[in-house]
């Protein structure tokens, strides 16, 4: 039976704040994880984003961290010649009952929705060194937010990672992180899309600072549900209100999870069996569309 995770009982500041963390002094590392990609040759490393717990082994995050990672990594110029490489996609677990000591899992497949800036990556059970790992995860909200409603968000920012090899010739990856909480409030709801270029998907701006390394976070409310992922921040002087963007998460539900035969079935399927938490999904339509794989979704208010 999956580990279900009990919501937070959070109380939220009534002005927007931006507060960095100690490691482990938080309930919210049970669900979240740090998201790097690793050149094969094990000489480069990228962090790129947070990743979030939704399921057992099935971890959140915004497309674009993926996108950072193939655009480093897949196709590049070398000396004039243009060559494709490979990396690996790695997550790391902080565990809270061991202090600082990180636990490292490894991407093995990874499901993009077709809808919306977010992605899902699918984990190997058991971490770098043969431990598997029963993950807690959080409760989904896939309703719209309310203008005026409370939020925190949380990601690691400002990393530094460090690569060397031990004396038996392994690799140690030193993590240096920033984790952040930033609290605010849902300034505007964009049930279809903000525009038909940058944010052509379900959104909200919000006037929390979201700082580089924390896309793909998770975005609360103050029942502790999840409600978004972070998306883009555009940080203001320390005058003026921040402009951030989180993705909505009912596009999410549309999300094709592949299978080992080639066949698929929407993320709604897990949620429906009550594998994914979920606040309700009476307000989601999906329909297969029969002109390719994905399913078709929209939300009924």
């Amino acid at each position: 039976m999956l580990c279900r995770y009990k919501p937070f009982n959070v109380k939220l500041s009534k002005i927007p704040t931006f507060h960095k963390h100690k490691l482990t002094d938080s309930p919210i590392y049970e669900v979240t994880v740090r998201i790097v990609a690793l050149s094969k040759d094990c000489r480069e490393v990228l962090a790129s984003g947070t990743g979030v717990v939704i399921a057992q082994n099935l971890i959140l995050t915004a497309k674009h961290v993926l996108e950072d990672f193939i655009g480093k990594w897949e196709t590049r110029k070398v000396d004039g010649e243009i060559i494709v490489e490979s990396f690996n996609i790695w997550v790391i677990f902080i565990s809270s009952d061991s202090g600082s000591l990180y636990h490292v899992f490894e991407v093995a497949r990874c499901y993009l929705n077709p809808y919306s800036d977010q992605v899902l990556f699918h984990l190997d059970p058991r971490d770098k060194v043969g431990n598997l790992k029963d993950w807690k995860q959080v409760r989904l909200s896939l309703r719209l937010p309310k203008i005026g409603e409370r939020v925190v968000c949380f990601g690691f920012s400002k990393s530094n990672i460090n690569i060397t090899k031990n004396k038996k010739v392994e690799t140690d990856i030193h993590v240096y992180d920033e984790p952040h909480t930033s609290v605010g409030e849902i300034i505007e709801v964009f049930p279809e899309k903000r525009d038909s270029y940058r944010l052509n998907f379900p959104s909200a701006r919000i006037n929390a600072r979201l700082d580089g390394g924390m896309s793909g976070g998770p975005v609360f409310n103050d029942t502790g549900n999840l409600i978004g992922i972070v998306c883009s921040g555009f940080n203001q002087a320390d005058s003026a209100e921040h402009i951030s963007y989180i993705s909505l998460l009912w596009p999410l539900m549309a999300t094709p999870i592949i299978q080992d035969d080639g066949s698929s079935y929407p993320l709604y399927n897990l949620a429906k069996e009550a594998i994914i938490g979920v606040d309700t999904i009476e307000n989601i339509v999906l329909s297969k569309n029969t002109s390719n794989q994905f399913y078709k979704i929209s939300y009924k208010r």
